[in-house]
């Protein structure tokens, strides 16, 4: 077998780039979980849910988990896999309507979904990953842009 027909190696993330990957979605989960979720809102305007940033900033939740679910539904087309992203809508819906509140069953159920991708991205060429997550922050600056 010559070079030219072997098959490359997929290069796979090691544990601290699937840590450095999940940091903060594993952080809202747990913020979730023990019911410590921080809320903010823009000059007296309504409140919403907002979590915490490597850089300590607070950033709305919803919007964020809208990328996460986006970002792992086009992995998921351009790599032939397919993970249930509903319960992560579901918590992402409640999350959206003031005064709402939260089941456990919700919580644990989109933070099951949370897992399988963890899962998934372990087995994942880090390479298209990275390649992907690209081209979804692209789009959502152009969805921006054009808003």
């Amino acid at each position: 077998m010559n070079r030219a027909s072997r098959r490359k190696k997929v290069l796979t993330p090691t544990i601290f780039e699937v840590r450095s990957a999940f940091l903060l979605i594993d952080q809202m989960f747990d913020d979730l979980r023990t019911g410590q979720l921080e809320f903010a809102s823009i000059e007296g305007g309504p409140e919403y849910a907002v979590f915490r940033d490597k850089h300590d900033d607070r950033l709305p939740i919803v919007p964020a988990l809208d990328g996460w679910i986006n970002c792992w539904e086009r992995l998921g087309k351009d790599m032939h896999f397919s993970i249930d992203q509903q319960p992560l809508r579901v918590l992402m819906q409640v999350l959206d309507i003031p005064d709402a509140y939260l089941t456990s069953e919700q919580i644990a159920a989109a933070s099951a979904v949370v897992e399988n991708q963890r899962r998934m991205y372990r087995t994942l060429d880090v390479y298209k990953v990275r390649s992907t997550a690209v081209t979804e922050q692209t789009a959502i600056l152009l969805e921006k842009a054009t808003a």
